[in-house]
Parts: C-alpha cells; structure tokens; sequence
C-alpha cells in the first residue's frame, strides 16, 4: 500500500459476517487503525471525510469490508 500525502477521504462498505447488531463507528475504529499499521496514511487525522454503508451479511465468508481512500478535497479545491 502506498501513504496517501494529505488529507483523506474514505468510502467504506461493510458486510457483516451475520445479522448481530453493529455499531459502524466500531467498523471504523478497527478499519483505521488497520489502515495505519497498513501505511495509507502517516495517522487517523489525514480522514477528514468518511462515509460508512452498511450492507448485508455475507456469512459464507465471514463478511468483508471494501474501502475506497482517495484524496480529500475541500470546497475551495474542488
């Protein structure tokens, strides 16, 4: 995985492993220090914006999460 520079934005899709309730700011948590400890980014403040779905479960495999990191761009710098 290659360190974004700057600011991130995340686009997270998160199927569970079964029909238990989850919180997704749990997800998150867990998916960002992954995210860290992978190299994306130098610490969890570059996620300035972050967009979590969550989906249905996928039991066959134990449930999956899919995330997009592209660079955050603010109103002025659109």
């Amino acid at each position: 995985m290659q360190k974004m520079r700057g600011d991130v934005e995340l686009v997270i899709d998160a199927y569970p492993p079964d029909n238990r309730r989850r919180d997704a700011d749990n997800i998150e948590k867990c998916l960002w220090d992954s995210l860290i400890h992978g190299g994306l980014a130098e610490d969890d403040s570059k996620f300035k914006r972050h967009t979590t779905t969550m989906r249905e479960p996928i039991p066959e495999i134990g449930g999956m999460v899919f995330v997009e990191a592209k660079p955050y761009k603010t109103e002025k710098n659109r």
